[in-house]
């Protein structure tokens, strides 16, 4: 609980708590990463946060199941998904659920607190001054710029299941059309 992990402390010790059969999953979707995967997402996250701490706020167990509420704190100091660097401070809470054997982690998931994430950033800023002419578009026109993010935002959207669809999944989005059958 409370416990603050570094850069080199986490890239040097990950083989004592990852697995070689290391799987994320993700709206039921298994992606095998191993050791070599998980040390690069790792190296990934760092270069976009170099300074990043995260802190277990509170634990779970039951049998090979573990459920870790997080909070990380960073400054964005790398490009990351095509996001320049603001320099900007971000705090980011999540819930990781992990299944662990023999003392190592073998299945990851979980969920963020994306939206807090992406303000950080500064991605929904951006497009607010590609719509109000704030942002210099260079070479390119504005309209295609926003119609690209627009399109992006709306794939991004697109992709989550609608809650009409029902089934698992953390997340889904509600639909115009169905809006009126959360008032139950």
């Amino acid at each position: 609980h409370g416990r603050k992990t570094t850069d080199g402390k986490v890239i040097s010790g990950i083989a004592e708590v990852i697995a070689p059969e290391y799987t994320e999953v993700h709206d039921g979707v298994r992606y095998p990463l191993g050791i070599d995967g998980a040390i690069e997402h790792v190296r990934g996250v760092r270069h976009t946060w170099p300074d990043l701490a995260l802190t277990v706020e509170r634990q779970v167990t039951e049998g090979e199941w573990v459920v870790s509420q997080v909070t990380m704190h960073g400054t964005h100091l790398g490009a990351w998904a095509g996001l320049p660097v603001t320099g900007a401070a971000m705090r980011v809470t999540a819930v990781n659920v992990d299944r662990v054997v023999d003392g190592r982690i073998v299945e990851h998931g979980g969920a963020a607190n994306l939206l807090g994430r992406l303000l950080a950033a500064g991605a929904v800023r951006l497009l607010a001054m590609l719509n109000d002419r704030r942002f210099d578009c260079g070479r390119m026109k504005r309209s295609s710029v926003i119609q690209q993010m627009r399109e992006a935002i709306v794939a991004l959207l697109d992709a989550v299941p609608p809650i009409s669809a029902g089934g698992g999944g953390q997340v889904r989005r509600i639909e115009w059309a169905t809006r009126a059958s959360l008032r139950a």
